[in-house]
């Protein structure tokens, strides 16, 4: 008889432990940083994206849901308090990586948003890695091959292929790099004073 009055009172305390502890995991999350509105209209440039590698399967059970949540929960934290250095990059053997995919790469590990021109999202830049690397020397080493050298970007109003400078313009109150060709770098600061 005394264990069918004890198993409510047991029950009830194992639900407020789980409670206190939720709400404990609640209140250690910083609250999130508002970002100011970029100066410029993004429609114009294709925007670097974040890959998101937690999906659902079909007909989730309740521990694939909870699972599922918990990792989103860890990685939206990672981008909105990110550590490039908790990101390692595999070897890439290939000749060069499309700007937009090094770019979706730096994003993913950074949290930093990439904005560039669609000739210049298809462009090549001449970036291999030989060996596995942390996601800071990644970004530096990645930026640095696209602005190092003059890159073949695409003329959408030609079709044709030409070299171009690249330069970086940051926002960082935004979170934001904006990817230009040197000219319209140029015509942009010039135009708009908010970036560097």
């Amino acid at each position: 008889m005394t264990k069918l009055k004890t198993r409510p009172v047991l029950l009830a305390a194992i639900a407020a432990v789980t409670l206190t502890i939720f709400l404990a995991i609640l209140l250690a999350i910083p609250p999130r940083k508002k970002t100011l509105p970029l100066p410029f209209d993004t429609n114009n440039y294709v925007a670097s994206s974040i890959y998101d590698p937690f999906a659902l399967p079909a007909n989730p059970s309740l521990r694939q849901r909870v699972t599922v949540a918990i990792y989103k929960w860890a990685n939206r934290r990672q981008l909105e308090h990110p550590d490039p250095d908790l990101t390692t990059f595999g070897a890439l053997t290939a000749p060069g990586t499309p700007v937009e995919i090094g770019c979706n790469s730096c994003s993913q590990a950074s949290g930093i948003r990439y904005f560039m021109p669609i000739g210049v999202a298809v462009a090549m830049v001449p970036f291999t890695v030989s060996t596995p690397m942390k996601g800071g020397a990644y970004i530096a080493g990645f930026e640095k091959a696209m602005t190092n050298a003059p890159i073949d970007c695409l003329n959408t109003a030609t079709g044709k292929h030409e070299p171009q400078q690249l330069v970086l313009i940051r926002f960082p109150a935004q979170r934001a790099v904006l990817v230009l060709p040197q000219g319209e770098a140029a015509e942009f600061q010039r135009t708009n004073a908010a970036g560097r």
